[in-house]
């Protein structure tokens, strides 16, 4: 993939995501080629319970050295601890970057950042299986 170009200054604000879960490359990665490199991120539980899930498209980064890994791919999981997919957005580079590894905390850049909906609704009326008996609710 194109590299990500963003440049990070200290007034950049940034929001807890999660932690690395895994980052896999070439023909183990998920998604893409062979010479991607795809990161999971395991989000934190107390974040996404105050309603924040990031959506595809918002941009992640490791947190202690501040590189770009790029944007969201794919969300997966239950809303309450969702996974996020990342491709890196390192150019033509086969390996992670420096200090992406399992355990490393990852943020949002929150200028480039985009929110999975209010789960609220998610249950409403049209919702398969909305209610107690599968039957729709009123």
């Amino acid at each position: 993939s194109d590299p990500l170009t963003l440049a990070l200054s200290e007034n950049t604000t940034r929001s807890f995501v999660g932690l690395v879960k895994s980052v896999m490359s070439g023909e183990a990665s998920v998604v893409g080629s062979d010479s991607d490199v795809t990161i999971v991120v395991a989000g934190d539980a107390a974040v996404a319970a105050s309603g924040q899930v990031w959506d595809e498209g918002s941009i992640l980064c490791l947190e202690r050295e501040g590189t770009p890994l790029g944007r969201v791919e794919d969300v997966f999981g239950p809303v309450s601890n969702p996974f996020y997919v990342v491709r890196y957005a390192g150019g033509s580079a086969v390996e992670a970057p420096p200090g992406c590894v399992v355990g490393a905390r990852v943020v949002a850049v929150d200028e480039h950042a985009t929110f999975v909906g209010p789960t609220a609704n998610l249950y409403s009326k049209g919702y398969d299986a909305s209610g107690e008996h599968d039957e729709e609710v009123a």
